[in-house]
């Protein structure tokens, strides 16, 4: 797949695209942050939070989507030039960064 994002992100450089992305994921009020997400997966896995993971035989690392998600947004807003917008809920900045830009 990471051949697929190169190919994207060079030919939107050739042709001078820059992307801006937006996570609106905290718009609504809700408290399912990327952060809760790791948090609530640890919680249910029986592990503390602060606590190290121990590594076992039936280790289950959690899945963060939502930190995932974030990454490709910023990796997307890198590669062209552009800005991620991710983390807030200031939405005019974000757009008034955009248009400065």
């Amino acid at each position: 797949m990471a051949d697929k994002y190169e190919e994207t992100w060079r030919a939107l450089a050739a042709a001078q695209v820059a992307v801006y992305t937006v996570d609106v994921t905290g718009l609504s009020g809700s408290t399912n942050t990327a952060s809760g997400n790791f948090d609530a997966r640890r919680q249910a896995a029986g592990i503390r939070p602060g606590s190290r993971m121990s590594v076992g035989p039936a280790m289950n690392i959690p899945y963060d989507k939502g930190a995932q998600k974030q990454a490709t947004m910023r990796a997307v807003a890198d590669a062209t030039g552009g800005i991620p917008c991710v983390n807030t809920t200031d939405l005019e900045k974000c757009f008034a960064q955009t248009v400065d830009d």
